[in-house]
């Protein structure tokens, strides 16, 4: 059974729904503790727009009671969320730059990626997405409303940006470390998204076959126009540890979890 294979088994199970992929529970990850997380509290995914009837009501049964948008404005304009019933909606970009809202959906990533052969040298140089990670995991108002919504007990709490892995990746990574999961543990749930859209991230692989033969990095870079790469999330927990030595002072440091406070979290989303 290989690595992916055992995570799926015991959690990241992805949540069978027509037309939404990558919709997750994160319940089922195992603490340092010997806690488990709990199931049906926790949901991440992508956006929830232009859904069938069936789709509409696999997302009814999750009886959410919050939905939090991680995407930008405009993201959000041209792809509406449904709202279920009695469910509150609130929306906080994730990707934020000097003030500016940026689009981080696939195709925005794409049309930055393949602009021109300068522009994709200059990001290969610049490292795209580590450098957009390490900014997003740093006095980010909406992974503070997150942890705010998460204090309040608003849940079950649906999570998401529009393809559910950059921005709902680095939120989820965050919510499994402040539970007490292993930080591999959480990385490797973060990965899971290249499982989920393994024939997106193929495709485009295939269709950029030459710059892939170019470098591992280049071929990482298109990687993460479909999908994610474990390299930048683990640049961003990186930069994370070199500024606070350890994850306890980042989640004080940044949401004024204190021991106290991380251990209601602990008490309230595990068993």
């Amino acid at each position: 059974m290989s690595k992916t294979d055992r995570t799926i088994k015991n959690s990241g199970q992805e949540i069978v729904c027509a037309s939404i992929k990558n919709l997750r529970d994160l319940g089922g990850y195992r603490t340092v503790d010997g806690k488990t997380v709990k199931h049906h509290l926790l949901f991440r995914g992508p956006v929830l727009a232009n859904l069938s009837q069936e789709a509409q009501a696999r997302i009814d049964s999750l009886q959410l009671k919050q939905i939090l948008d991680l995407r930008s404005e405009q993201e959000a304009m041209q792809m509406p969320d449904y709202i279920p019933k009695e469910c509150s909606y609130v929306r906080h970009c994730a990707s934020v730059i000097n003030g500016v809202e940026i689009d981080l959906s696939p195709e925005a990533l794409k049309n930055n990626i393949f602009k021109s052969p300068w522009n994709f040298i200059r990001l290969l140089k610049n490292s795209f997405n580590q450098t957009s990670y390490n900014d997003m995991v740093f006095s980010n108002p909406a992974f503070y409303e997150l942890f705010q919504l998460l204090e309040n007990q608003q849940v079950p709490l649906y999570f998401h940006c529009t393809a559910g892995k950059d921005r709902t990746g680095l939120a989820a990574l965050l919510i499994l470390l402040a539970l007490g999961v292993t930080k591999e543990q959480a990385l490797d749930d973060f990965e899971l998204t290249n499982h989920y859209y393994a024939k997106k991230i193929k495709a485009a692989q295939e269709k950029h076959q030459l710059l892939c033969r170019f470098s591992k990095k280049a071929r990482l870079l298109i990687q993460s126009s479909e999908g994610v790469t474990r390299l930048a999330a683990e640049h961003a927990l990186q930069a994370i540890l070199d500024k606070y030595a350890s994850f306890e002072n980042y989640f004080y440091q940044e949401f004024g979890l204190d021991e106290t406070r991380l251990e209601q979290l602990r008490q309230n989303y595990t068993a």
